[in-house]
């Protein structure tokens, strides 16, 4: 009863999933089943098929003379792979319960045509239709709804009769511009056949993209993909197809109903050609395109096509010759053009072919008529208008750029297509407006959706670009053979092609069986034997050659790899994604051979060393790609990569050290290589089928507290979100996939904040963007979420993932603050992470820097003539205008001449603003920033008509020619240019004309100057250069003592803290509210104030920034001697690292004291409690209690006779300043004084303060302790002489010079440090 109960719930949860997206049925009767593309009609039966242990596929006919016997062994393949269901083919007149029924009509059933196929269901399955295609089709609607069932057994009972709308249902490959391996087309052969798709378009030849005549294109990239022995020198090198590949992936093909349609395109995109025969190009054309005026390139282009047709290498009836985008800036090509056509199309007929060609004709009209029978893409409605082709008789597929062209991580047309656009608003007849075809236009073949791989193999993977095709082939597949239907909605939709996957005989996201997530598990404890156990429970065994057994591992036993040819083979072979790969190892620490291979298969490596760069790394489909991070070797480091479709990722020991937005599959069929292998020692490998995260990643690897992402699954709170789906909270989920990020409203102003839940330590943050990046954002910290302060700031955002460090910062909310969107769309981020310091990290404090020269005290300072000296010349002149008084005239004299301030700081990334007036008509100015020497600089300036770049190797580009932005002759305009990385700003007269990245600019740091060249002569004024570190605003200022009571005549020292410690101008004034009682003045670079009468007075500091105010009070009036006071005395100065004692008294006490409590508060970021102890004989300290930089101590008379009568110091505090403390001074206060008599009674006691100034020290004083200018054995003799003596002794003071360590003690280290000085050369 519970099985049956669980079955049926199963069963509701089943159809809860999955609603029907049909129309509606009447109770008893079965809807439509979900299919694929849908089934065109259907009348529903009731009950349903069912699979039984006699099931088979039977052959209805033995007299067929069709395939039949291959599409049932597809079938019995496909049904065992997916259903597990293993059935028998048989030959049988007719079918029994449970069987599947393959017929061709004997007679042809004309409704269906030669695609369709009826689908009866009964007691058993009949599938008819008119031919092998249709019969296959039927048994992939059968398998569709098998998968679906929970059993994978049953089917609905009821009647479909299923057709195609269009003949034509294609996608096109580019394997030009990037080779796919065959194993990859067959699945693709199986994936489209899955769907219904027929056919497969192969763009067999291309190159790299350019459009210009240069020659320098020979060298771009080309290839040709198969083979040829008539041209041998045309096949690609870096991949290829045989005639033996085509064979068999037609023949996988076409038992599954599609046809691989071959396309060589010419006579443009033909570099691969031209380069045999570059004497067929024509000097006005560029260098892939053939001259087609010569008849000799015509019979070029049919020779290379008669070596495959007249060898039977293609099946198809359809071959496609290209012929798109050839240029069109020679008109007099343009009959020769329409001539080719009708050339190649003869040429096809005379070998039995229909020829395809991407439509061109409206950009070549002629007089030639083309021939109407080439059927044409319309693949651009500017290149070929889709309603005059149909007019004129042409048949058409609809290929559309703007609706169905993917080029993977481009800029231009589709990355991914709008597929749920396609779904609710596209069929073939949609070509934009007024250029739609007519429903039914017979000339309308159908569809084909296309992939340009213009960015080359490097840049694109298969996985890639499978990612992309697999979002968009069910949707297009669905509107190509039903066409408009509104029978579902597009999220039902999706979950229906996401149940049903890529079809039977694939594996195109190379997924790997695996019972958890973690796919394989090596820890080596076997300690010998040929093999390793997989501790996963997969049973992936690892098998051993050439790989040696280690006792003293990471965590037990381990393995040693000597290079070469050591490995284990695992079986696994390659794992999509995501997954990440981790081990513990130990690189050897002498010098190792230049690659050092982790893992490998024939697909690539993960690499430890990748080349000679140092560098750890990958390969993948033949190219290398480098992290901008090395291995550790001689020590145990914890190593993890992991990869996803947005790119792949390097921690060591826990940390994330960089990312690349590159992507590999994980090649895990080898631990170690074949050829190259790693040297040195592995334990605890583990591969897991997911992105770990990097918190999981850490605590895997022990890591400190600095490398853990203290932000993961924090509240979080955004200025906005696009869609409700992309949540703030997603940004922090530690989950990387596409569909969870944070997606801002489309704004530069947006912002995303989380709340870490308390005060902590920052470091550092890890932004990991989507495609809609901050071109320029802030990283912010609050310790209330509502009053930020920057940390990090910049105006050229990369995009990807960026790791921005800063120095610490003590906050509970972390804030990413938009300024400058990367594009239109708003801000996007798969994760926001933020990190704890790494202390054995130093970030340095940016410093804001700014300098200006405005020449007005009429010299010229640092500037030098460095380039065109002798020739140019520079003088002070009077400003332009009357604005002031002096400015600077550099004049060229008819060469480049370059002037550099070399009083200017030396800046990388940072914003220059001038004024510049032109001279003379021909003006050709601008100026200088980076500059290094002759050889490093760059330069921004106008010259004519337009503003450049341009750089000491005279590399240059324009950047704007926009007349607003001219500089004029007598005109001053005040120029702005922005400079971070390679990102340049210009402004000119407050208006930006340029923002960009110029990547050949030099990007280190330099002085800034001015440049001139040609006739020209010009005045430039108030230069103002700086970084681009923000200046701290001062936020508050607090003053110590805030009261202070002096005699008359006695003086005090005042000191000033400007809030934030990092203010860019700290800067305080003084002053007295009456100077009769109380001056404040500056004398040797403190604040004292004198006590002058008796009265009262106010002394006030004011901060230059911000006007903040705080107050001391003072009075003025004689001691009262017989008051009970405490008293602090200690060193007026102590250097960073040095131990100090200060002693705390209480004077006057008032009768006799048996009892004391004090309460002493210091700064425990400074320094740090050592250790108290009594001074009174007699009086004991009971308690010593230190909290958070407060010591509180309690003493004790022990008895009569022992009560305190008379002034004392009572307990001595031993502190240590710790070592890297900034200088200042700090106080050190009593906060609370409470004593008792022998009654009971207690008393407030007046409190004190004592000053320490703090000093920058070093780990060692001078050894030069006599002062005499050198260390001798005169120094030796002081440190002898009180050796033994510590910070405890009395004497201290006077002793410890000796102490040349700064360790409070003098002992043999100090006599060793002054020997050495002594010797030393």
């Amino acid at each position: 009863m519970k099985k049956s109960w669980g079955l049926f719930l199963t069963l509701c949860l089943f159809v809860y999933a999955f609603p029907l997206y049909s129309v509606s049925a009447a109770p008893d009767v079965n809807a439509k089943p979900k299919v694929i593309p849908s089934l065109r009609e259907w009348i529903g039966g009731t009950g349903a098929f069912t699979l039984t242990p006699d099931s088979r596929i039977v052959i209805g006919s033995a007299a067929c003379a069709c395939k039949l016997p291959e599409t049932a062994k597809v079938f019995q393949e496909d049904m065992k792979e997916m259903t597990g269901h293993d059935l028998k083919v048989a030959t049988a007149p007719s079918a029994s319960k449970g069987d599947f029924l393959l017929v061709i009509n004997d007679t042809r059933d004309n409704s269906i045509g030669d695609e369709g196929y009826t689908f009866e269901v009964g007691e058993w399955v009949t599938i008819r239709a008119n031919t092998d295609t249709g019969a296959f089709y039927g048994t992939r609607t059968a398998l569709q709804i098998l998968m679906q069932d929970p059993l994978k057994s049953s089917i609905v009972k009821g009647t479909a009769k299923d057709y195609p709308k269009y003949k034509e249902r294609g996608f096109m490959l580019d394997v030009g511009r990037k080779f796919f391996p065959m194993s990859f087309l067959k699945d693709y052969a199986k994936f489209m056949s899955y769907y219904k798709m027929n056919d497969f378009q192969l763009h067999l030849n291309d190159n790299e993209i350019f459009s210009d005549t240069s020659r320098a294109n020979w060298s771009k990239y080309s290839a040709f993909r198969l083979e040829s022995e008539k041209y041998p020198e045309l096949t690609a090198k870096d991949g290829s197809y045989s005639k033996q590949d085509f064979r068999e992936l037609q023949d996988i093909a076409r038992v599954r109903g599609v046809t691989i349609t071959p396309e060589l395109d010419t006579p443009s995109h033909a570099l691969a050609l031209t380069k045999v025969r570059p004497d067929l190009v024509k000097d006005s054309l560029p260098v892939d395109h053939l001259d087609i005026t010569r008849p000799e390139a015509v019979a070029f282009v049919e020779d290379v096509w008669s070596e495959y047709l007249d060898g039977n290498w293609f099946d198809s009836d359809t071959v496609h010759f290209g012929a798109d985008e050839f240029d069109r800036n020679d008109k007099s090509t343009y009959e020769k053009y329409r001539q080719y056509l009708n050339d190649m199309n003869a040429f096809f007929k005379s070998k039995g072919k229909q020829s395809r060609m991407w439509g061109s004709l409206k950009q070549f009209p002629g007089t030639t008529p083309v021939d109407t029978d080439i059927v044409v893409h319309g693949w651009s409605n500017g290149w070929q208008d889709p309603v005059e082709t149909v007019k004129q008789g042409y048949s058409i597929i609809n290929t559309l750029d703007s609706y169905l062209y993917i080029v993977p991580k481009a800029t231009y047309y589709h990355d991914y297509l709008d597929a749920q656009w396609l779904f609710n608003n596209w069929d073939p007849t949609v070509f934009g407006g007024s250029l739609n075809l007519q429903d039914g236009e017979p000339k309308l073949l159908g569809g084909m959706f296309a992939v340009w791989n213009d960015l080359l193999g490097k840049k694109v993977t298969d996985d890639e670009v499978h990612d992309r095709v697999k979002q968009a082939l069910p949707v297009l597949a669905e509107k190509m053979w039903r066409g408009a239907s509104g029978e579902s909605t597009y999220t039902d939709f999706q979950r229906l092609a996401s149940a049903l996957g890529e079809g039977p005989g694939t594996n195109l996201q190379h997924q790997v069986a695996s019972k958890t997530d973690t796919v394989l598990q090596y820890s080596f404890e076997e300690g010998s034997g040929a093999s390793t156990a997989d501790q996963s429970g997969n049973g992936y065994h690892g098998s051993l050659s050439g790989v040696n057994w280690i006792t003293d591992g990471e965590k037990g036993r381990a393995v040693s790899f000597q290079g070469g040819k050591a490995r284990i083979a695992t079986s696994l072979g390659d794992m999509g994604f995501p997954w990440t790969a981790s081990a513990w190892v130990k690189l050897d620490a002498q010098p190792s051979p230049d690659e050092a291979v982790f893992m490998e298969s024939d697909y690539g490596a993960l690499k430890l060393k990748q080349n000679s760069t140092g560098k750890a790394g990958f390969t993948r489909e033949g190219y290398d790609f480098s992290f901008n991070a090395g291995i550790p070797t001689g020590r145990w480091v914890h190593v993890a990569f992991r990869g996803d479709l947005k790119g792949t990722s390097l921690y060591i020991d826990g940390e994330l050290k960089a990312s690349l937005p590159d992507v590999t599959r994980l090649p895990a069929a080898f631990i170690g290589s074949r050829n190259r292998s790693v040297s040195g020692q592995l334990d605890e490998l583990k591969i897991y089928k997911r992105a770990l995260t990097g918190k999981e990643i850490a605590e895997e690897a022990g890591s400190p507290p600095w490398t853990v992402n203290i932000a993961a699954r924090k509240p979080a709170l955004a200025s906005s979100i696009e869609v409700p789906q992309f949540k703030a909270e997603l940004a922090f989920d530690e989950d990387e996939s596409k569909n969870s990020r944070w997606s801002s409203g489309y704004s530069d102003s947006e912002w995303i904040q989380v709340d870490l839940g308390e005060m902590t330590d920052i470091g550092k943050v890890v932004l990991k963007w989507e495609n809609a990046y901050g071109r320029g954002y802030k990283i912010q910290v609050s310790d209330n979420g509502q009053s930020w302060r920057d940390v990090y700031s910049t105006s050229a955002g990369v995009g990807g993932t960026e790791i921005i460090r800063f120095p610490a910062e003590h906050a509970r909310y972390v804030r990413m603050q938009g300024t400058k969107r990367s594009g239109q769309y708003g801000y996007s981020l798969y994760e926001f992470e933020v990190y704890q310091p790494n202390p054995n990290e130093e970030i340095p404090v940016p410093v804001p820097i700014r300098y200006t020269q405005d020449f007005e005290n009429n010299s010229l300072g640092g500037w030098q003539h460095v380039i065109g000296k002798g020739v140019g010349s520079m003088s002070i002149v009077d400003a332009p205008g009357g604005a002031s008084q002096h400015a600077a005239q550099f004049s060229a004299n008819n060469v480049s001449n370059i002037f550099v301030d070399q009083n200017s700081p030396m800046i990388q990334d940072g914003e220059l603003e001038f004024k510049v007036t032109p001279v003379n008509d021909v003006i050709r100015a601008g100026i200088i920033l980076r500059y290094a020497d002759e050889e490093h600089w760059a330069s921004v300036g106008f010259d004519k008509n337009a503003w450049y770049w341009v750089n000491a190797q005279d590399n240059y580009g324009a950047m704007t020619t926009d007349a607003g932005a001219f500089l004029k002759k007598g005109e001053t305009a005040t120029v702005k240019v922005k400079f971070e990385g390679t990102f340049i700003t210009l402004s000119v007269n407050g208006k930006t004309y340029f923002e960009g990245s110029l990547p050949k600019l030099p990007s280190g740091e330099g002085n800034m100057g001015a440049r001139v060249f040609g006739p020209t002569t010009a005045v430039f004024d108030d230069f103002k250069y700086g970084n681009n570190v923000a200046e701290v605003s001062v936020t508050g200022l607090r003053v110590d003592p805030t009261e202070l009571r002096l005699a008359p005549g006695a003086k005090a020292e005042l000191s000033a803290a400007v809030q934030p410690v990092n203010a860019t101008n700290k800067q305080v004034n003084w002053s007295s509210s009456d100077e009769t009682v109380a001056k404040v003045e500056l004398v040797n670079g403190k604040v004292q104030v004198s006590a002058l009468r008796e009265g009262s007075a106010d002394i006030t500091a004011v901060t230059a920034s911000g006007g903040y105010k705080a107050v001391v009070k003072v009075k003025v009036a004689p001691i009262v001697t017989d008051e009970m006071v405490t008293l602090l005395k200690g060193p007026s100065e102590v250097q960073a690292g040095e131990t100090f004692t200060v002693d705390l008294g209480l004077v006057n006490p008032d009768g006799a004291v048996y009892a004391q409590d004090y309460s002493i508060q210091y700064d425990d970021s400074l320094m740090e409690f050592v250790s108290a102890k009594p001074l009174v004989d007699g009086i004991g300290l009971l308690e010593t209690k230190n909290t958070g930089g407060t010591v509180r101590v309690i003493l004790a008379s022990q008895g009569a006779g022992h009560q305190l009568k008379q002034s004392a110091d009572v307990v001595e505090l031993t502190f240590k300043a710790k070592p890297d403390i900034a200088a200042g001074k700090t106080p050190i206060r009593v906060t609370a004084a409470v004593v008792g008599d022998g009654d009971g009674k207690e008393t407030a006691v007046g409190l004190s303060t004592a000053n320490i100034e703090l000093t920058e020290g070093t780990t060692e004083a001078s050894a030069d302790l006599n002062g005499d200018g050198k260390v001798s054995i005169g120094d030796l003799a002081i440190v002898a002489a009180n050796y033994g003596k510590t910070s405890a002794d009395a004497d201290w003071s006077q002793a410890k010079r000796a102490d040349v360590n700064r360790d409070g003690k003098i002992d043999i280290s100090d006599l060793v440090l002054v020997a050495r000085q002594i010797t030393a050369p």
